[in-house]
């Protein structure tokens, strides 16, 4: 009877173990089964796009469109002054300009028209005592011709406060300017400036194919604002003048002209 009593004993005893044994491989398996699943799911987040940061255009916005300004210039109403050389005889300074130094009317095999030929370091101004009008409009053309329109220097133009030729001028500043837009061609840039209001403004400008080609200046002046416009580009909108201020074309040519570069104007058309 005793050792039935045992055997019974140490057969609970081995149940009891072995099924503690298998609670432990159980608990085992599903925490190896559980490891797996958060993997995955880990796995999958990572994965997932990047998401875009937020905006506050709207999702059906339309596409943006590319930027390009008008050309705005409306030239004024009447005609005061019309100048295209034709009346001048060639080799001549023409009659309705004065000069600092000395110029020329000349033509150009294939160009129309005659152009009075500049001279460097020279300034150029209209033939008269009249200044311009409270508002009008002028516009002429620049021709040029030179291996590379770097060889051109630079031309000016602009309004001083008197008429006088007795001085070159060569900025806004001195020798009674008041502005002056200079087509630097040796830097690819149009500078703007004015002594009355201090402004100075450049801009990037692609002058490359100017070398031999024909240039159309607008300006529109109106009190104290002025825009200036090369070919259909605009290069200065703003005040450049202070109110009631004097106003006298003038234009000048830079230091110097490389490897026989040269400049000359013509077409010129004054309207108020």
């Amino acid at each position: 009877m005793k050792s039935i009593l045992t055997a019974l004993l140490v057969l609970a005893t081995c149940s009891f173990s072995h099924a503690q044994l298998f609670d432990k491989i159980k608990k085992k398996a599903e925490e190896a089964a559980e490891k797996v699943v958060d993997d995955v799911i880990n796995k999958e987040e990572d994965t997932e796009p990047a998401q875009a940061p937020e905006t506050d255009v709207p999702e059906n916005a339309p596409a943006r469109a590319a930027v390009s300004g008008a050309f705005d210039f409306v030239p004024a109403d009447s005609l005061l002054f019309h100048d295209d050389l034709l009346a001048d005889k060639p080799g001549s300074m023409p009659r309705q300009w004065k000069s600092s130094g000395s110029g020329q009317v000349v033509s150009f095999p294939g160009i129309e028209g005659n152009w009075l030929l500049l001279k460097e370091f020279t300034t150029y101004k209209a033939d008269t005592l009249l200044a311009m009008p409270e508002a009008f409009s002028l516009e002429f053309d620049i021709l040029t011709r030179s291996d590379q329109a770097r060889d051109l220097l630079q031309f000016s133009f602009g309004f001083a406060s008197d008429n006088s030729v007795r001085d070159y001028i060569g900025d806004a500043y001195n020798s009674n300017a008041i502005t002056q837009t200079t087509i630097h061609y040796w830097n690819k840039e149009i500078i703007s400036s004015s002594s009355d209001t201090r402004i100075y403004n450049t801009t990037d400008h692609e002058l490359e194919n100017y070398a031999n080609e024909i240039m159309h200046v607008s300006i529109r002046v109106r009190g104290e604002n002025m825009a200036v416009y090369l070919d259909e580009t605009k290069v200065l909108d703003t005040e450049m003048f202070d109110p009631g201020a004097k106003k006298y074309f003038y234009m000048s040519t830079g230091t110097e002209l490389n490897n026989e570069a040269q400049i000359a104007v013509s077409n010129f058309m004054l309207k108020e």
